[in-house]
């Protein structure tokens, strides 16, 4: 069993499509478009998908006016690169 078959709790790395649609604005439409630009990254369980809770949780903070979540969003780019 993988750690993604789990819905994140504390210490969980991904959330599902779903829990990560119900954090953003725009929903399941904007992260369709998110991920198909490659803004966003997911990945594939089967017929599950999975995004990394980090980014997820960071564009939320973004999208909210959070001044950390442009601190997070660089991280991740910097450590991706």
């Amino acid at each position: 069993m993988s750690c993604c078959n789990k819905s994140p709790g504390e210490g969980q790395k991904f959330y599902t499509f779903e829990e990560a649609a119900k954090k953003i604005e725009g929903g399941a439409e904007k992260l369709r478009c998110l991920i198909s630009e490659g803004e966003v990254a997911a990945y594939r369980e089967g017929d599950d998908m999975f995004l990394v809770r980090r980014e997820i949780d960071a564009l939320a903070d973004l999208e909210s006016g959070s001044d950390t979540s442009e601190i997070i969003l660089d991280e991740i780019t910097l450590n991706d690169e």
